[in-house]
């Protein structure tokens, strides 16, 4: 059985940057945005806004999905500088925790 690309799936929106779709054996996470795109050949930025979409994980349950979304959020914010101290990232994973705990509460 082959599965259809994600623009044929059914996306299931969390949050701004992230999505799920699911087949028949697994949730599969999405990071989504926009980005300057990048020329394939030179390397370099062709001053185009492109959208994107990257898988970060295939998951069994939605609480592992929901975890593993947790987990990726917090390590691209310490990636990219947003979060400089171990309070900054305590307060941002209480943040993320009670957003994901509302989303929860949606579903069940």
């Amino acid at each position: 059985l082959i599965m259809p690309k994600t623009e044929n799936k059914n996306k299931i929106t969390i949050s701004d940057h992230y999505f799920f779709t699911a087949d028949e054996y697994q949730y599969i996470l999405y990071n989504c945005g926009e980005r300057e795109k990048i020329d394939i050949r030179t390397k370099k930025p062709t001053g185009e806004i492109a959208y994107y979409e990257n898988v970060v994980g295939y998951y069994s349950t939605i609480d592992s999905l929901i975890k593993g979304c947790k987990g990726h959020a917090l390590r691209t914010k310490i990636l990219n500088g947003e979060l400089k101290t171990i309070d900054d990232v305590l307060k941002e994973t209480q943040r993320l925790q009670d957003e994901l705990n509302e989303i929860l509460n949606k579903v069940e």
